[in-house]
């Protein structure tokens, strides 16, 4: 076990060193793209090597560092660091600058600010009910970004590069969108199974 741990840690680490040290040695940085994902990169890292459950305060390790209030604010940033990234690829990819098109990508980052309100209102509130709206947004999040891809897919005549991010972005939310609409309606069916929750008090560990 301890074994199977540590090789855990090492591919874990690796992995994120190879995509910030990838990310780094860019050609042609664009600022908008590279930071958001060395944000996102470093603080993946993070919650792989000291993860944590909200709901019970379900800890890996019993440190410091692995702080809900601390895991919950550099996801803050993670979060609203690369959906900021997806609608700012969406609009790069908008060449033709439809009005629509761009509205989407900023109803994205507008979305995951009110999201990041929500779940910590849930935290702080033990309502899981709050839950639910939070993740109500992470689904209209990517029902924005796959209407907007699918628009300039079919519409525009994007480069190669440009081209395959559409096709990833289609094909994450052909799967995601309706995964995520089966979770709403498992963590609705919680929150109404489990009322009482609210009372509970909230433990920063």
């Amino acid at each position: 076990m301890i074994i199977s741990s540590k090789l855990y840690f090492f591919i874990v680490i690796s992995l994120n060193l190879y995509f910030i040290v990838s990310l780094l040695a860019l050609a042609t940085p664009d600022p908008h793209v590279v930071v958001p994902g060395l944000i996102l990169v470093a603080v993946s890292a993070f919650r792989c090597v000291f993860p944590n459950r909200y709901l019970d305060n379900i800890v890996f390790h019993d440190n410091p560092l692995s702080s809900i209030f601390l895991t919950r604010l550099l996801a803050t940033f993670s979060e609203v660091a690369y959906i900021y990234q997806f609608s700012y690829v969406i609009r790069v990819l908008n060449v033709d600058h439809i009005d629509w098109v761009n509205g989407l990508s900023w109803l994205m980052v507008v979305q995951v600010v009110i999201s990041q309100g929500f779940v910590w209102s849930a935290i702080l509130t033990k309502r899981l009910g709050l839950y639910f709206y939070e993740e109500l947004g992470w689904w209209i999040i990517f029902a924005a970004n796959t209407v907007a891809s699918a628009f300039l897919y079919i519409t525009l005549d994007a480069p190669g590069s440009g081209l395959g991010l559409l096709q990833l972005n289609l094909l994450f939310g052909l799967f995601y969108l309706p995964w995520q609409a089966l979770h709403l309606r498992s963590l609705l069916a919680e929150a109404r199974a489990e009322p009482e929750m609210g009372s509970a008090p909230c433990h920063w560990r």
